[in-house]
This record gives C-alpha cells, sequence and structure tokens, in this order.
C-alpha cells in the first residue's frame, strides 16, 4: 500500500493541531494551579493575620484586667496612688490608651491608627513577645485600648446601668468599666481591623 504525499501532509497538519491544542490545554492548567495557589496563599495569610489580632485584642484586654486586679491588691495593702488611696479604676480613666505586657498601667493614645504609638513590634531578646517598644522587627499589627464607664443609675425604676465615654453622669454609679481593644494590620495594600471587648466589674467593692 502507498502512502501519497497529501496524506502525509495532512497527518503532519494533525500532528501540528494536537500539539498546539495539548500545549493550550497545558498552559491553562498550569495558569490556572498557579492562581489558585496565590489565593491560596492570599487567603493563608489572611487568616494568620486575623487570627493573631484576635489574641493580641484578647492579650490586650487582659492586660487591663491585670491593672484592675493588681488595684484590689493596692487596696488591701492600702498603698497610696498618686498621692491619694488607690481606687480600684486607678489607671483606667476613660479614654483611648496603650498598653503591653511590660506595662503596668496604661499610656494615653488618641483614636487615629496612624499613629506608630499603637504599632506592635517583636521582641527577640524576649520570647519573641509583641509590645509597644521599638525594636528592629515591627510588626504588621496595631493596638490600641478604649476604656468606658459602666455607670448605674439608682434613680430609674429598675436601677439600669448605662455606658458613657467620660466618667459618669451626675448621679450615676461607676460600677465598672467596658474595654474594648482595636485592632488594626496591614497586609500589602490590604486593611483589616477587628475589636474585642469586655465588660470589667468593681465586684469587690
Amino acid at each position: 500500500m502507498f502512502t501519497t504525499r497529501e496524506n502525509k501532509a495532512d497527518q503532519s497538519g494533525f500532528t501540528l493541531i494536537e500539539a498546539l491544542i495539548t500545549l493550550t490545554v497545558f498552559t491553562i492548567g498550569i495558569i490556572g494551579a498557579f492562581s489558585y495557589a496565590l489565593t491560596n496563599m492570599a487567603s493563608v495569610r489572611d487568616n494568620y493575620d486575623r487570627y493573631l489580632a484576635t489574641n493580641l485584642a484578647r492579650e490586650g484586654l487582659e492586660l487591663v484586667k491585670n491593672i484592675r486586679d493588681s488595684n484590689w491588691l493596692k487596696i488591701d495593702a492600702n498603698d497610696i496612688c498618686n498621692g491619694q488611696p488607690c481606687t480600684w479604676d486607678y489607671n483606667l480613666a476613660p479614654g483611648y490608651f496603650v498598653v503591653d505586657y511590660k506595662q503596668t498601667a496604661t499610656t494615653p493614645a488618641n483614636a487615629n491608627f496612624e499613629n506608630d504609638q499603637k504599632k506592635l513590634y517583636i521582641d527577640p531578646s524576649d520570647n519573641n513577645f509583641y509590645s509597644h517598644t521599638i525594636t528592629t522587627q515591627p510588626s504588621n499589627m496595631y493596638r490600641t485600648i478604649q476604656i468606658n464607664s459602666i455607670c448605674l443609675d439608682t434613680t430609674a425604676n429598675p436601677p439600669a446601668e448605662y455606658v458613657e465615654t467620660t466618667s459618669c453622669s451626675f448621679g450615676r454609679q461607676a460600677i465598672g468599666i467596658q474595654a474594648i481593644a482595636h485592632m488594626r494590620w496591614k497586609r500589602g495594600a490590604k486593611t483589616g481591623q477587628l475589636e474585642i471587648s469586655e465588660n470589667l466589674y468593681n465586684w469587690r467593692k
């Protein structure tokens, strides 16, 4: 059986077309897999940032709680705070603050996150803990603590609690504080944020 030149040319043409189709499918597959990998990596980073921010927010609330508990111990010891007998809410006045594990008191701040005072740094000399002390390893996390007053209006029937951003209004009794940890972080052009709050009461009064 003889094969004509025309048949050979057709076979060569089909082989080339098949190769191009195979290469196209392969390229599309590679691009799709690469795009999926990039999307997956971005998702992992986003989840990690949110997880870290949540834990740092909880740490901030725990630090505020530690200050309240320390104030109770000072009251029991009849300590003097700033020339006056210590109170349960000493260093916990309404406003915005920064605090970390190295501090025993809050440091006044403002509500603006575009401020290096709020930035958290990694301390390689102390088990890579996060603090507001400047180190050579800045993180992408910013934290500020907002404290509001929890006030009891005993003239209401029944008595009612109110949250105020300043000291309790006249006639209302300060019975606790609302602590809010505000977190913000940056990853490239993206900015994330979250907040966690907890009400802390002077239940030892």
